[in-house]
């Protein structure tokens, strides 16, 4: 299938839960684009990232877009996952399922091809940088020497 981070949606975000995600992933967003990453709501829409109420939804550009993340507030019922290839925007998007994690832990069941100790090396570091917090590895880690 590609790399990939797998994110079923198990209830709905609560009021407090959403508002925390909201101005984290914003913040998060926003770090990224500064730091060169370019981010729209589609890869071929120059639209700006939708982070609102209802929803988180970005994508990288052009070339450097893959399939777009989305995370909605209400419950829905489809079985997310959001194919980056590996490419820059994989960093964001590990970093709003981290947000996530970290505000509304179990909301969204988050798997991920990639390794805690290699690939999420970066997002977490760019975590605990930004938001002065530790990154929780958001899936099962049993077995893992």
């Amino acid at each position: 299938m590609g790399y990939t981070h797998y994110f079923p949606q198990t209830r709905k975000f609560d009021d407090l839960e959403w508002r925390n995600i909201h101005a984290d992933a914003k913040y998060v967003l926003d770090f990224c684009q500064m730091d060169g990453i370019e981010l729209a709501e589609e890869y071929n829409r120059p639209s700006p990232v939708v982070v609102d109420m209802g929803e988180v939804r970005f994508n990288g550009v052009g070339e450097e877009g893959h399939e777009t993340f989305r995370v909605t507030r209400h419950l829905n019922p489809h079985f997310n996952f959001c194919k980056t290839a590996r490419k820059p925007y994989d960093l964001a998007v590990c970093l709003v399922l981290l947000v996530c994690h970290q505000h509304a832990p179990g909301v969204l069941q988050i798997g991920s091809d990639g390794d805690w100790d290699n690939e999420w090396r970066k997002p977490r570091e760019l975590f605990q940088m930004l938001l002065h917090a530790e990154a929780e590895c958001p899936w099962s880690r049993e077995g893992v020497a």
